[in-house]
């Protein structure tokens, strides 16, 4: 048996702003306050070795949240919350033999993303809890390539979608998804290596009809990957690849969110403590966008608004030298 037992703290600081400006001249503020937030948190995990090749892992966690808002705007919105939660998890792995490892895994989890959701109340479930379950396995068919593919499901008790035009978050309901992962890493020699990430999922909306049970911007394909040369000392290389497939940007899927694939590029030499680099992103110049949402406008002729995506243009070819010294 092995016991493990931890604690930890972390505190945030942060400004929440949002201003209505036009050609970059202000005009009003929406949204305006400091956050002050501490989550402390324990847990304790044991693993137990049932048999030869059968292993059994149990965890607890629990959260403690402190919330302390001062909403500049609004003072009447100002205001301080507790909340907690206790999340356990199951896991079970099994060894075939040196080369094949299948596990199955169950646990809690939550989600929150709105402080200022927790104080006011207006809200409920500011930390939804989420479970999720996954089984798969890990194949090792070489000394060189590794394999694991996983299959898992998601239950939320309550999806927090982002309204960027007033800056706050509203309710979707209770969310499923439902997915697949490939991850493949091959050793092509001692110092060059390829990899790649698949991700593929459906996620809805579960108290929604099936023609309106869209997650918005919800992704249902994503991949990463590249191949690299790594070396301690000298000279190391890499180029990868980032993609995200179109996605439903509204829960009937009417408007799409448009996908992208992108390439980096990373090459670097470190000699003793000095180290030279060159990065460049989107090395192919690729027109994409990244940040996007369906949201109602309305242009100056037209007499009625209209819902379509609002995006930011994804950054172009760009390069950067940096140069460092460690001591």
């Amino acid at each position: 048996m092995v016991s493990t037992f931890g604690a930890g703290i972390r505190y945030d600081n942060s400004t929440i702003a949002l201003e209505h400006a036009v050609k970059r001249h202000y005009l009003n503020t929406i949204v305006n306050g400091k956050l002050n937030q501490i989550n402390a948190w324990i847990y304790a995990d044991e693993t137990y070795q049932l048999t030869k090749k059968l292993n059994l892992n149990l965890g607890v966690r629990s959260d403690i949240y402190n919330f302390n808002f001062k909403n500049y705007t609004f003072d009447t919105a100002s205001g301080i919350a507790f909340k907690t939660i206790v999340n356990p998890k199951l896991n079970l792995t099994y060894n075939v033999n040196n080369r094949i490892q299948g596990f199955a895994k169950s646990g809690f989890g939550f989600h929150s993303n709105d402080a200022r959701a927790a104080i006011s109340g207006s809200l409920q479930n500011t930390l939804a809890r989420a479970f999720g379950n996954e089984i798969g396995a890990t194949f090792k068919p070489t000394d060189k390539i590794i394999i694991n593919l996983a299959f898992w499901t998601l239950a939320l008790q309550s999806e927090l979608i982002y309204v960027g035009d007033e800056g706050i978050v509203e309710v979707a309901g209770r969310t499923r998804r439902l997915g697949m992962d490939l991850a493949f890493r091959f050793e092509l020699t001692h110092c060059l290596f390829l990899d790649a990430d698949l991700n593929i999922n459906r996620g809805k909306l579960a108290d929604e009809p099936t023609n309106a049970n869209r997650i918005p911007l919800a992704p249902t394909l994503t991949s990463i990957g590249g191949i690299s040369y790594k070396k301690p000392n000298g000279l190391s290389a890499s180029v990868r690849y980032r993609f995200m497939g179109d996605r439903a940007a509204i829960e009937d899927n009417s408007i799409i969110a448009d996908g992208y694939f992108l390439m980096d590029a990373l090459i670097k030499y470190k000699y003793k403590n000095y180290q030279v680099g060159l990065s460049a992103e989107n090395i192919l110049n690729s027109t994409w966008r990244e940040a996007q949402f369906a949201n109602e406008s309305r242009l100056r002729e037209e007499t009625v608004s209209v819902n379509e995506i609002h995006f930011t243009a994804g950054t172009p070819f760009f390069a950067k030298l940096n140069i460092g010294y460690t001591f």
